[in-house]
């Protein structure tokens, strides 16, 4: 059954104009590819964002983080990541003691912020 408002016409049109773009592809060979289109498409590959990797993750930021020396607090972690400090106590458990087997330690020092670290 056809198609409401949907002319036999122009579907032949159309079908006729497919059939012939086919056909260029089909009988173009290698050596008759565009250059220059090759390039623009390499040259906005290049300019694409990165997939995100367990190398450029939040979880391998807040890692390196808690590797360094002076460690980190909850607010630079939330900072840094832009989790809610529960996201980041919940991670601290789940994931890196639970899962990963990371040993994190926490100090407070009289009168400032808890600062974990890996241990």
């Amino acid at each position: 059954m056809p198609r409401p408002g949907l002319k036999k016409k122009n579907v032949g049109q159309f079908e006729a104009h497919l059939d012939q773009i086919i056909a260029n592809a089909e009988g173009a060979s290698a050596d008759t590819s565009d250059h220059e289109l090759e390039a623009a498409v390499t040259a906005a590959e290049a300019t694409w964002v990165k997939p995100r990797t367990r190398d450029n993750s939040k979880q391998a930021e807040v890692i390196r983080m808690l590797q360094r020396p002076e460690g980190a607090t909850i607010g630079q972690i939330c900072t840094a990541t832009g989790w809610q400090a529960h996201t980041v106590r919940g991670t601290f458990a789940g994931a890196f003691k639970k899962k990963l087997g990371l040993n994190i330690v926490s100090d407070k020092p009289q009168g400032g912020e808890r600062v974990y670290r890996i241990a």
